[in-house]
């Protein structure tokens, strides 16, 4: 049976692979459509077995697997110019070589913006593409015009590719910049459902101490979401808090990160708390709800991140950064403080005024901004505009 939708990525976590889940899971359980194959690297598959297994129980004319074989996991971050036209150019190969042999209807790709000059080369293959864009950056001033340029004419070229259906664009307000009906705003899917731990049997296992409030560092623990900055405004801090950091440290940045956390346990009296594991999705709900602020320190970082989501549904306030998706966000919907992460005083301003109340946080509308951003809200609008 021919595909009718390929669910394509060729990265291996993240984000990316809660959103080949929840659109799996709405595929299944809604309406009859024909077939959904989903094509990721083998290490995804390997690495949460548990949605491997789902996949295989599901009937195989509506969901299957397609394992794809990399040399090496793609560099993923800030990269150069050079990187991402490497893993853009291997995207549309990987890409064009799937649609030849599944034949799809329609194409999905999870990270669009590592696909652009591929699509721009029409070297996508023969099938419509839609795609997920995650980093829109042109329409922030902060950025420097030689990027905001080179971004534009790269979506512009992408654009003209005839195959290319829906440009679905994480940040609204690039979508309203860009005019084109074929760029829809789509809504970031988090699913912020708790497993119910209480908040009381989470501190106890963090060692928090009565008196002490929790400030929570959640994700991969990396330079890139700001780890180091984080530490260093430690020292400067004065509330009485405990830091937590729950997520695991990659490989290659551990040693240094290892030693950034030592040295701020010798220098600053806040304790430091580390949970370096995968945390599994039904129990990451459960940590926003056991804290009393959270923090997202990204440096120079575009897009968003669904810690503000998480965060919001929990009624945590957060501190994150000033500049960005994120930052229009913090604004916007009320959720906390925007500071620029690199000033170790000004982050540790941030944090003493969001946990003395002094953020502006507002619960009513931080709830509304969860909601919008709801899986329900996130898969039907990815069908309603893909499957046309």
């Amino acid at each position: 049976m021919s595909a009718r939708l390929l669910l394509f990525d060729l990265y291996s976590g993240g984000h990316h692979r809660s959103y080949l889940e929840m659109l799996a899971r709405a595929w299944v359980t809604g309406p009859d459509r024909g077939l959904m194959e989903i094509a990721a690297p083998e290490e995804l598959f390997e690495t949460h077995e548990d949605f491997r297994r789902w996949i295989e129980v599901q009937d195989r004319a509506r969901l299957a697997a397609v394992p794809v074989s990399l040399d090496a996991p793609l560099r993923e971050g800030d990269l150069g110019l050079t990187d991402v036209l490497r893993n853009d150019l291997l995207h549309g190969r990987v890409l064009r070589s799937l649609t030849r042999e599944r034949r799809p209807a329609h194409v999905l790709a999870m990270f669009v913006d590592h696909l652009q000059a591929s699509l721009a080369l029409r070297r996508t293959g023969p099938c419509p593409v839609s795609g997920i864009y995650f980093r829109p950056s042109f329409h922030y001033p902060g950025e420097p015009r030689s990027t905001r340029i080179r971004k534009r004419l790269l979506l512009r070229a992408a654009m003209s590719n005839p195959r290319l259906h829906r440009l679905l664009s994480l940040d609204p307000y690039a979508a309203e910049t860009l005019g084109d009906p074929r760029v829809v705003w789509l809504p970031d899917g988090v699913d912020t459902s708790a497993f119910g731990e209480s908040p009381t049997q989470i501190r106890a296992r963090w060692g928090v101490e009565p008196d002490r409030r929790v400030l929570l560092f959640f994700g991969v623990v990396s330079a890139r979401k700001g780890i180091h900055e984080v530490l260093a405004a430690l020292p400067l801090v004065q509330a009485p808090v405990t830091l937590v950091i729950a997520g695991r440290v990659p490989r290659e940045e551990r040693l240094p990160i290892e030693e950034a956390v030592a040295r701020a346990r010798t220098e600053s009296p806040v304790p430091i708390v580390q949970d370096d594991r995968y945390v599994r999705d039904e129990e990451i709900q459960d940590l926003f709800g056991a804290s009393d602020a959270a923090l997202v320190a990204y440096r120079r970082h575009v897009g968003s991140s669904n810690v503000l989501i998480r965060a919001a549904a929990a009624g945590v306030p957060v501190v994150g950064p000033s500049y960005g998706l994120m930052a229009r966000h913090i604004g916007v919907h009320h959720l906390g403080l925007s500071v620029d992460p690199s000033s170790a005083p000004a982050l540790a301003s941030a944090v003493d005024r969001v946990l003395s109340g002094d953020s502006g946080f507002d619960a009513g509308a931080a709830q509304a901004f969860s909601e919008a951003n709801s899986v329900r809200a996130f898969t039907d609008r990815v069908f309603r505009e893909v499957l046309v």
